[in-house]
């Protein structure tokens, strides 16, 4: 069932028995629809869009990071995750940054 469809019946604050008491009362209703049950693949498709989105951040967060670490050395690289990917090799070679740093600048292997 639709959250949308049991908040109506919601008499007072939002906690779980209240919640309990909206819901079988919304279910007594003739005219209340409901919401068909995914099936497994559909769930298994959703588990590899929301892992797909948590790499995205992670990768995301990596390059801030690497930037900013960077940008602390003087070195200032512009946003984006081919810009990192493509300098920051050589980067690493020519600049004078303790080795401590620059271990700290590269992505887990």
């Amino acid at each position: 069932m639709a959250p949308i469809f049991v908040k109506p019946y919601l008499k007072s604050n939002k906690n779980d028995r209240n919640d309990a008491q909206a819901i079988c009362e919304a279910v007594q209703r003739s005219s209340m629809r409901f919401v068909q049950p995914k099936t497994p693949e559909q769930q298994a498709v959703l588990h590899l869009h929301h892992g797909g989105r948590l790499l995205v951040c992670q990768r995301v967060a990596l390059n801030n990071h690497m930037r900013g670490i960077l940008t602390e050395y003087g070195i200032v690289l512009p946003q984006g995750v081919k810009v990192i990917s493509r300098r920051l090799p050589k980067l690493l070679e020519d600049a004078d940054i303790p080795a401590d740093a620059v271990v700290a600048t590269l992505p887990c292997q």
